[in-house]
């Protein structure tokens, strides 16, 4: 029952949002600035969608999804800059 008291310690990473595990053990670091909030979707990419907008449009699948960092539903959502990049580009081209 105490046994674990008695075990060498585990060493441990310390956490870091900007680092994933990725093939062969090696970690690859994410850069934060890569992800937008609801908030950057309209000042930094120039979306002018409203946030209620942007959700229906992610259900219906017309938008990238966005996630978030932890499993809380009150935590703030996060886009990855290249599906926005790439929803832009999309958009760009179907109006041509």
């Amino acid at each position: 029952m105490v046994d674990f008291l008695f075990r060498e310690p585990v060493r441990m990473q310390p956490f870091a949002l900007n680092r994933r595990p990725s093939v062969g053990g090696v970690s690859e670091c994410w850069d934060m600035s890569r992800l937008l909030t609801k908030r950057q979707l309209n000042t930094v990419k120039g979306i002018p969608y409203h946030p209620e907008h942007i959700m229906r449009l992610v259900r219906q699948g017309k938008f990238p999804a966005p996630f978030r960092l932890n499993d809380s539903p009150t935590s703030r959502v996060f886009w990855r800059e290249e599906e926005i990049d790439a929803y832009i580009d999309r958009m760009a081209s179907s109006t041509r």
